[in-house]
C-alpha cells in the first residue's frame, strides 16, 4: 500500500495542528511561570557547578599525576580541540576568540617530540573556565592557555 506524501504545509494546517508549544500557552499562569523560570535557573546553576567541580577534581588528579598528553586533535574550530591523555582522559578544550593556545599546544605536541603534560590547572570565575599550564622537558617556559574545559562528546 502506498501513501501518498505530503508537503509541511499540508499537514500542518491550522493552529491547532503545530508542533511548537509555547511556554506561555504552556502555563498560562504569569506567578507559575515566574517560579518554572526559577526553578530552571537554580537547576542548571546546580548542574555547572557540578559539571565545574567533577573538572576541577579531574585537572587536578592529571596534573598532580604528570600524566603526559597522548594526542592534540583539533577541533572543527580554530577556538577548540580534543586532548587525549596516555591514561585514555579525553577532554574538550575551547579557547577565547582570537586565541592562538589551541594551535600553539597543537604545534608543541607534534614538533617536539618530547612529552607534554598538565603542569596546573586554576579555576576561573566564568562557568567551566580554567587558565592550564601545559609544559615538555625542553620546554623553559609553560604553555599557559585559557579554555572552557568538558567532556568530549561521544
Amino acid at each position: 500500500m502506498s501513501i501518498p506524501r505530503t508537503r509541511g504545509s499540508a499537514r500542518l494546517r491550522g493552529r491547532s495542528a503545530r508542533r511548537h508549544v509555547r511556554f506561555r500557552e504552556a502555563v498560562p499562569v504569569w506567578r507559575d511561570r515566574r517560579d518554572l523560570r526559577r526553578l530552571f535557573r537554580r537547576a542548571a546553576h546546580a548542574v555547572a557547578t557540578e559539571r565545574k567541580a567533577e573538572m576541577t577534581v579531574l585537572l587536578r588528579r592529571l596534573s598532580e599525576d604528570r600524566v603526559p598528553l597522548s594526542e592534540v586533535v583539533p577541533g572543527p574550530g580554530a577556538r577548540d580541540g580534543a586532548v587525549v591523555f596516555v591514561d585514555g582522559t579525553q577532554l574538550l578544550l575551547v579557547t577565547r576568540r582570537g586565541s592562538s593556545a589551541m594551535k600553539r599546544l597543537t604545534e608543541g605536541d607534534r614538533g617536539s617530540g618530547t612529552p607534554m603534560w598538565l603542569v596546573r590547572a586554576q579555576p576561573s570565575f566564568a562557568s567551566c573556565w580554567f587558565r592550564l599550564w601545559f609544559a615538555s622537558v625542553g620546554c623553559a617556559k609553560p604553555a599557559e592557555m585559557l579554555a572552557k574545559v568538558g567532556p568530549l562528546p561521544q
